[in-house]
């Protein structure tokens, strides 16, 4: 069972993810860059993210993979961005299981999914990434949508 979800705080995947753990009364956890940097700019006060000494984006996926005992990863691109191939490089070097969802935007698909490999993994600390709303128009709805079908 999921007790804690941990986030970077990007528009689109990451900020559904911190949406739907607020509305399930779930704990957050996880770090986004120094000044709060997002695509929208700087992330709502609402979402207790640690900040990282860097402004960039890598650092903060480094240690929101080591944070988390599991990564899920939602890419709703035709190929995969630079984010998911970083994410998935520190999930390898940790060791850390992870598990990339390309349903966008048959929600069914990944939600059924994303249930299947909690079930096998069943992680207590889930890091949720993936596509901004910038690059992805949609993505947060999606990912929203699936979490409340693929998440009891």
């Amino acid at each position: 069972m999921i007790k804690v979800i941990i986030s970077g705080g990007q528009t689109g995947a990451d900020r559904a993810a911190l949406d739907f753990a607020l509305e399930r009364g779930l704990e957050i956890q996880g770090y986004c860059p120094r000044g709060r940097r997002a695509e929208d700019g700087p992330l709502d006060a609402k979402y207790p993210l640690q900040e990282t000494k860097s402004d960039a984006y890598p650092p903060r996926t480094r240690l929101n993979v080591k944070l988390a005992d599991a990564t899920v990863i939602f890419n709703g691109l035709p190929e995969y961005s630079s984010g998911t191939h970083t994410t998935i490089k520190y999930a390898r070097e940790q060791k850390k299981k992870f598990k990339v969802l390309r349903g966008f935007p048959d929600v069914r698909k990944d939600a059924a999914a994303l249930g299947r490999w909690l079930a096998q993994h069943a992680p207590q600390k889930l890091n949720i990434a993936g596509n901004g709303e910038e690059k992805c128009p949609g993505i947060y709805a999606h990912v929203l949508a699936v979490l409340r079908q693929g998440i009891q």
